[in-house]
């Protein structure tokens, strides 16, 4: 049977959410999808066919698995030698070696990354120098080159229907799959349309500017010399300087994920700049372990949802009290170049010489200005905000929303409100805060947080007895308990990993558990965790996970607890 993809005779959309337990996939293109590419997208984007035997990659992965073990023997040969010309043991060698590297560590307010942003060692010891070693890989490698591919039995996790589904799939260009941007959903959109999709973000002059050739070079001779200003001040090592700058940089690229929770018709994108070893990737790194302290230290910070939970139990909930949340809008795309690096600049100051925040806010300000990427084969580069992709942009966007909360919403002006509220909680750009005001005040007080000029604005949603925040249901019981349940949202499916992947069997028997770990941890009560497992566990069969493997999950879970 022939494949039509004539965007005239598109097929209705179909479009599961009210199912949680099952896969989503929602056809936006002109192609025609038939069962066997149901079944096939069914299985999810993480899913991984068996791969066909393949000696060179076995006998690699030997390869590299004696390195590490023959760096292992030559360290420690090297320990002993050591230990021996200073006359002392080798356990002794062990005490002296930590002793000396508490007299290295860093005072608490500074930052030691000196073996973390290094070259790996490309020193491979020779396999000759431990006999024992040299017999194991070549007895191995030995019985992976007598293996012919006729005697295995090769059996594939994909049906043959499934297979030429595959094939053809990967043979058609007009297509563009991605996974919607909340949900785990699979959408299949037009390229046209998907293409449009993402221009409707880079045609936006204030946010990306077109770029008339590739500036890698000469962006890269701009980061080399911070770098070398960095040496010559001594606030980072020649070791430091050459891991940074990558000599070969790949090229980021840039893709959207659909909101199909904004619209089905033609949905918006979420623009993520895919930056894996890219120019900026590793500076990145660096100035993020400068900048994830200081959002430690902040007041309003939670880390994640058991964060939010142990906030929650420290919290008395007096009569009158209503629950509500705010949402920024578009966050890493909005914050202003000067505003944003003038927030950091606030708190590095106050826990860093002026030497290192300057250096540090100067990587930073190279990481803003060089996000350039790659397009439909043009070049852009992004003059507002900061990529979702970098290392340091949650640390980044938090130290801007902590400096807002410090400067506007905490400030003298606004205390006729902020007397009101008895407990604020920030995730990022989720806000959860406690109200005991009158309601009427709420929206005043949302008309003057959005009227700034550090460039986003503010959605409110007043709960009242209850509200949903990150993956939580927070209610106010009769009792003025707050009690949680598991929040999923409208728009959530079912993208576990199928059981059939080709990927490790300890990595997805830990799945279930991790997930009925959740599900109890975020539940209050027994009856209402039961519900939730009673959900995953139809899910997780439905993806072929063994019940076995599930009950274990499940008691685990019980077990977690009582402990």
């Amino acid at each position: 049977m022939g494949i039509q993809r004539d965007a005239s005779n598109r097929p209705p959309l179909k479009k599961v959410v009210t199912d949680p337990s099952v896969n989503s996939i929602i056809n936006l293109s002109g192609f025609n999808l038939l069962p066997r590419h149901f079944s096939l997208l069914q299985k999810g984007l993480s899913f991984v066919p068996t791969p066909h035997f393949n000696k060179f990659s076995w006998i690699k992965d030997l390869n590299l698995f004696a390195r590490r073990l023959a760096l292992h023997i030559f360290m420690e040969k090297k320990k002993e030698r050591e230990a021996k010309n200073l006359g002392v043991s080798s356990e002794d060698y062990v005490h002296l070696e930590n002793l000396l590297a508490l007299l290295d560590e860093c005072p608490p307010d500074s930052v030691n990354f000196s073996q973390k942003f290094k070259q790996k060692t490309k020193f491979t010891p020779s396999f000759s120098d431990f006999s024992n070693l040299e017999v194991f890989v070549n007895l191995v490698t030995s019985e992976i080159e007598s293996i012919r591919n006729k005697d295995l039995k090769w059996e594939s996790n994909l049906s043959q229907n499934e297979q030429l589904a595959l094939n053809e799939l990967q043979d058609v260009c007009n297509i563009v799959i991605k996974q919607s941007d909340k949900g785990g959903n699979l959408v299949i959109m037009d390229r046209n349309d998907y293409i449009a999709m993402c221009m409707l973000h880079l045609n936006d002059k204030d946010g990306y500017r077109k770029l008339e050739s590739d500036p890698t070079l000469v962006f890269t001779k701009g980061l080399e010399t911070l770098l070398t200003l960095g040496v010559q001040s001594k606030l980072i090592s020649d070791d430091n300087h050459k891991f940074l700058l990558l000599k070969y940089p790949t090229i980021p690229t840039l893709y959207c994920l659909p909101k199909i929770h904004k619209s089905l018709i033609s949905p918006p994108g979420r623009p993520i700049i895919s930056g894996n070893n890219s120019l900026t990737e590793r500076v990145s790194e660096l100035v993020d372990c400068y900048l994830r302290p200081l959002v430690l230290d902040t007041p309003s910070y939670v880390r994640d949802t058991q964060h939010v939970l142990q906030k929650l139990s420290e919290i008395h909930v007096s009569p009158g009290t209503v629950l509500v949340s705010l949402d920024v809008i578009t966050l890493y795309n909005n914050i202003p170049h000067l505003v944003g690096l003038q927030a950091t600049k606030h708190f590095l100051s106050g826990k860093h010489s002026e030497q290192e925040t300057e250096f540090v806010l100067s990587l930073l300000e190279y990481v803003l200005h060089h996000n350039y990427f790659l397009f439909q084969n043009h070049f852009y580069l992004q003059t507002r905000g900061t990529a979702m992709g970098t290392s340091c942009a949650p640390s980044y966007a938090n130290l801007y929303l902590a400096w807002w909360e410090k400067l506007f919403v905490f400030s003298t002006e606004m205390m006729r409100f902020t007397n009101y509220v008895t407990k604020w909680l920030r995730y990022i750009d989720d806000i959860l805060f406690l109200w005991q005001g009158p309601i009427e005040m709420l929206n005043e007080w949302l008309a003057l947080l959005n009227n700034n000029e550090i460039g986003f604005g503010l959605t409110l949603v007043v709960g009242g007895n209850s509200i949903e925040f990150l993956d939580l249901n927070i209610i106010i019981n009769s009792d003025l308990e707050l009690i949680t349940t598991l929040h999923r949202k409208p728009t959530s499916t079912n993208n576990f990993l199928n059981w059939s992947s080709h990927h490790p069997q300890n990595l997805k028997r830990g799945i279930p558990i991790g997930q009925y770990l959740r599900a109890r941890r975020n539940c209050t009560s027994l009856q209402d965790f039961q519900l939730e497992a009673n959900l995953l566990k139809n899910m997780f069969l439905s993806k072929g996970y063994p019940r076995k493997c599930l009950k274990r999950a499940y008691h685990r879970a019980l077990s977690n607890l009582k402990g």
